[in-house]
């Protein structure tokens, strides 16, 4: 949410409850909100982590690989002018 560092927490879907790893999806002095969804992005058969800026101007994606919680892509969503927050999912 708003207000805090932009952390996303990865839990296992075979083990309820058990995080597997965490990173931050923007710098840690970002503190406008993450939304979140996920996709096999990159079509490697895996699925990847979309996280976008929920609050403040320049709305941006970015793209991190499932498995090693690795960047691959970035973008600005930004359509006809549009500057605000956006979300995913």
């Amino acid at each position: 949410g708003a207000g805090i560092v932009p952390t996303v927490t990865v839990f296992s879907g075979a083990r309820p409850g058990q995080a597997i790893g965490s990173f931050f999806a923007f710098p840690q002095n970002y503190r406008g909100g993450l939304t979140l969804a996920v996709q096999d992005y990159n079509n490697d058969g895996k699925l990847d982590i979309l996280a976008g800026t929920a609050g403040g101007k320049n709305p941006q994606v970015r793209v991190f690989n499932g498995r090693t919680f690795r960047q691959i892509d970035s973008f600005f969503a930004s359509v006809g002018g549009f500057s605000g927050p956006i979300s995913l999912g």
